[in-house]
């Protein structure tokens, strides 16, 4: 027999053995698997899907458990030659980067987001 449980942002899959006696059931093994989004690795742009009245984007970009970079664009999409440009002088070093795309309301000086809109690994060549 297998029951699933949603717990929190965990499922649980509990496996019980039939029971040799009429006694309650013990489980014999407990596996927890965590549900985690598979993320899109992407090398040339980054886009997502539009948002509703939403005037602007902002992409955050992380690397090493630290915040490098953020862009504003009004379009859904960016193209990695568009970051460079954006963060010039700055430069991007090869390797990975997570990206968030947060949706922005009003104007830019409102500091209105949305939830996050999308994410995943942007993988820079050097």
């Amino acid at each position: 027999m297998r029951r699933e449980l949603a717990l929190g942002s965990a499922l649980a899959l509990l496996l019980w053995a039939a029971p040799a006696s009429a006694a309650a059931p013990e489980p014999s093994r407990a596996v927890v698997r965590r549900h985690t989004a598979v993320l899109k690795v992407t090398r040339t742009s980054i886009h997502w899907r539009r948002v509703r009245h939403a005037r602007y984007y902002e992409v955050v970009l992380w690397r090493a458990h630290g915040r490098v970079a953020d862009v504003w664009t009004s379009r859904h999409l960016l193209t990695v030659r568009a970051i460079r440009r954006a963060l010039r002088p700055k430069e991007l070093d090869p390797g990975r980067y997570l990206w968030f795309a947060y949706p922005g309301f009003g104007s830019r000086s409102a500091h209105r987001y949305g939830r996050v809109s999308a994410k995943g690994i942007l993988d820079l060549q050097g």
